[in-house]
């Protein structure tokens, strides 16, 4: 069984039970998007006397600017989830999740959300933010998601769905989706008990270094 739960005086996850969040995440269809992500084709700036359309090269800019955001949102989202699945420094991990956040980083908000970090905390707008992520095939918040109905944290328990994200992700080459998916096989849960499918699910996870 999978947890997330935070212990509230180490401030740490209970690292006991965790199966399976995803270790590094490798976007292979898209990437995290920015909250406030959408740009217009042209923009328009207009005073009493005439109205003042932008060059290309200045929109162009803009564009670049967004993408620059986006880049160092996305690299921050990962450096937190390294610092905090490697138990390296959660502290680091969750000032981390701030400032990708900040750049409008949504997988990242919902990570605000979940530990209380620069937000109250609140399990339902974590989990709000992690399906809009997953509803646009981002892999981390697909593996999350998986997770949340896995454990039934934010949402109802449901292992069948649960299985449905991660085979998903690991579909996607997500190596914690492929030992949790042998962890169902291999117990049975949503399935037929299948211990060799198990076997060789564990090794397709392993072989990409991901250690429970």
């Amino acid at each position: 069984m999978l947890d997330l739960t935070v212990d509230s005086d180490t401030s740490s996850i209970n690292y006991d039970f965790l199966k399976g969040i995803v270790a590094s995440p490798q976007p292979t269809k898209r990437s995290g998007h920015l909250i406030s992500s959408s740009s217009s084709s042209s923009t328009t700036t207009t005073s009493s006397s005439s109205s003042t359309t932008l060059s290309i090269s200045s929109t162009s800019s803009i564009s670049s600017s967004r993408n620059s955001y986006h880049e160092q949102a996305e690299t921050l989202f990962r450096l937190a989830q390294e610092a905090r699945l490697t138990k390296a420094n959660m502290k680091k991990a969750r000032e981390l999740y701030q400032q990708s956040a900040s750049l409008g980083h949504l997988t990242s908000l919902g990570f605000c959300y979940y530990y209380g970090e620069g937000k109250q905390k609140d399990i339902q707008k974590a989990v709000e933010c992690w399906q809009d992520e997953a509803s646009h095939n981002y892999l981390a918040a697909i593996v999350q998601m998986g997770v949340c109905y896995d454990i039934g944290k934010g949402v109802k328990q449901d292992k069948n769905k649960a299985m449905e994200l991660y085979a998903e992700a690991a579909r996607q080459g997500d190596a914690s989706s492929l030992f949790n998916l042998g962890y169902f096989y291999g117990n049975g849960i949503g399935v037929e008990q299948d211990r060799k499918k198990a076997a060789k699910l564990y090794q397709r996870s392993a072989s990409q270094g991901f250690a429970p």
